[in-house]
């Protein structure tokens, strides 16, 4: 990944290597060397402010302290109006603290004061028309931006820059941290408007907003929790919140339709991601880097998720769904992904990219009917053990798409009636085990607890609609039953319409303590630290812990068929559970071993 190179910085960097000029004079004001370039050399005349040098470094003697631009400049015998503050005039000017704009002043250029980190005031003044992207970016003493009362494109609140009508947020003073509020009325957060606003900890979004334009929270380090955004955005740009560091929740609102590239990459700290329902597009790096994401759920709208999406999500695990519209899956969009189980692709998905899921420990993949391509090493999973393909006709496939090993030993099911198609495929042939299956009912099977076992089922046969259901218990673990009670394992069922089953665990040395109706189980008993309580289909209103004096000791409420209650503050002893369910009471004792 490209880190550390932003897009606005390499568009930026661009411009300013070919748009930064040389200056045509100089003059002393105040006992400061200003530098002028002539914009205007017949009448009225006109100058900007420029820097010394036409390339970094920009000063061979840096101004420092306080400095006082001038309305006019007297040079060859002409008097200049001051009209604007050119590209990077005080670039890197880090000991300017105070800088006074001539009332002439009608534009401010982008990077006009870059890397000005001592300068703690600046005042608009009232002719200012035009302020051009990033003009203090990281002035990391700069609390506050004033502007003339007279001016009437611009104004102030709380020292933070808007356009005059406050449609749009332009900037907030890099040195400003705590808590931002941004007016309702805004529409627009311009780019880069919060870029490297470290101290910067949350943003309490107006209800108005509908656009975040490119970078405009880029390196906020200091941002942190949840982010919240607001029902009414629609659009977020490139690098919006890239490397926004302490951020560990991510939701992204249903108006918004597409996630421009590098949007929140390296926010390494999200642990959750929530894509809204109107999103169509997920673009290149959109989440890559997030090294610490544990979950990820994908609207249901989403059509395409572009290269390298989502890059390196090494603690997303267990079953990943991809929903019904997705047509396309770019090169290396969930590559690195290691711990990926399984994976369900809609049935729009008509390509999948090269090494799109490389480095995962995928076991089972669903992949939809209208699937046409497999890049290759897409599915390069040596421990792939079930691949189900709903597309009547054998899809395009490099060799390279899946291991060897995978061809000689998963199990590829195919819909029914294709099984010859698929073995007569020049590449689809090179798979030892290929079955036919009935895609109309689907089987979802869940454990308990997926730290305590795992659960699979095999897609239902074309024959009898029979379809086979596994618990496999983790180390130290065991299997009780399923949550209607059965306790077979393998358990063969008839599936007529979609079903779906959860497998009980236990720990392998506890003792199960079961109602009377054989429903409700306690686990483990004896506990040391958590005890489960599962009712299967019905309902647990609450439970209450007595000690042996009858003693109240714990109170819980559940509302839930399953309980997990923390019993890490209670002695060692005898206690007794009184467990309120939609069918009554029931009593249960209990022993906490230290």
């Amino acid at each position: 990944m490209k880190t550390k190179r932003h897009i606005l910085l390499i568009v930026i960097g661009m411009f300013l290597i070919n748009h930064i000029q040389a200056y045509d004079f100089s003059a002393e004001h105040q006992g400061q060397t200003i530098y002028y370039k002539i914009t205007s050399s017949i009448a009225p005349y006109t100058v900007e402010v420029v820097s010394q040098n036409d390339e970094y470094p920009y000063y061979t003697n840096y101004p420092q302290g306080v400095l006082t631009v001038p309305d006019t400049v007297f040079h060859d015998n002409i008097t200049y109006t001051v009209e604007g503050i050119g590209l990077v005039a005080f670039g890197e000017c880090d000991k300017l603290t105070a800088v006074y704009l001539p009332t002439t002043l009608k534009y401010i250029a982008l990077y006009a004061f870059g890397g000005c980190s001592s300068l703690c005031s600046i005042t608009i003044p009232e002719n200012v028309e035009t302020i051009g992207l990033l003009p203090f970016p990281e002035c990391t003493s700069l609390l506050s931006i004033d502007v003339a009362e007279q001016n009437r494109f611009y104004k102030s609140v709380d020292g933070i820059l808007y356009d005059y009508s406050m449609d749009t947020l332009c900037v907030l003073p890099p040195g400003k941290g705590g808590v931002v509020c941004i007016p309702n009325q805004v529409k627009i957060i311009r780019t880069g408007a919060f870029y490297k606003c470290n101290n910067l900890s949350s943003v309490l979004f107006g209800d108005s907003i509908t656009i975040i334009e490119d970078e405009a929270f880029s390196d906020c380090l200091g941002l942190r929790g949840k982010l919240v955004l607001p029902n009414s955005l629609k659009y977020i740009g490139a690098a919006a919140f890239y490397a926004c560091y302490g951020l560990d929740t991510v939701i992204i609102p249903d108006a918004v339709i597409r996630i421009y590239s590098y949007a929140f990459a390296l926010c390494t700290n999200v642990r959750s991601v929530v894509i809204g329902h109107s999103v169509k597009y997920i673009d290149e790096y959109a989440f890559a880097s997030y090294e610490n994401l544990e979950s990820l759920i994908i609207g249901e709208s989403v059509e395409i998720i572009n290269n390298f999406a989502f890059l390196g999500c090494k603690k997303l695990q267990g079953h990943l769904n991809i929903p019904e519209k997705i047509r396309y899956i770019g090169s290396f969009a969930f590559f690195d992904c290691n711990n990926i189980t399984s994976i369900s692709i809609g049935d729009s998905i008509r390509t999948i990219g090269e090494s799109a899921f490389f480095g995962s420990g995928i076991e089972k993949i669903t992949i939809g009917s209208s699937i046409e391509y497999i890049g290759g090493v897409a599915f390069y999973s040596s421990s792939l053990q079930e691949i189900i393909i709903k597309s009547i006709s054998p899809p395009f496939i490099l060799n390279s798409a899946f291991t060897s090993s995978t061809k000689q030993n998963a199990v590829v099911y195919v819909p029914c009636n294709s099984k010859e198609l698929y073995e007569a495929d020049t590449l689809w042939n090179k798979f030892a085990h290929i079955e036919e299956a009935l895609f109309d009912f689907t089987v979802n099977v869940q454990s308990n607890n997926s730290a305590w076992g795992r659960v699979k089922a095999t897609p239902v046969d074309c024959e009898d609609n029979n379809a086979t259901m596994t618990a496999l218990p983790d180390t130290n673990y065991r299997f009780l039953k399923w949550n209607d009670g059965n306790t077979d394992n393998p358990r063969y069922i008839k599936v007529y319409t979609d079903t779906s089953f959860t497998a009980i665990f236990a720990y392998a040395n506890a003792i199960s303590e079961m109602s009377e109706d054989g429903l409700l189980s306690i686990y483990p008993n004896p506990v040391a630290t958590q005890l489960s309580v599962d009712y299967g289909n019905y309902t647990i209103k609450k439970v209450i812990i007595y000690d042996v004096t009858g003693k109240e000791v714990m109170h819980k409420v559940v509302n839930h068929n399953q309980a997990s209650i923390d019993v890490c503050a209670l002695n060692g002893a005898i206690y007794f559970m009184k467990i309120y369910t939609e069918k009554g009471i029931i009593r249960k004792k209990i022993q906490i071993a230290r």
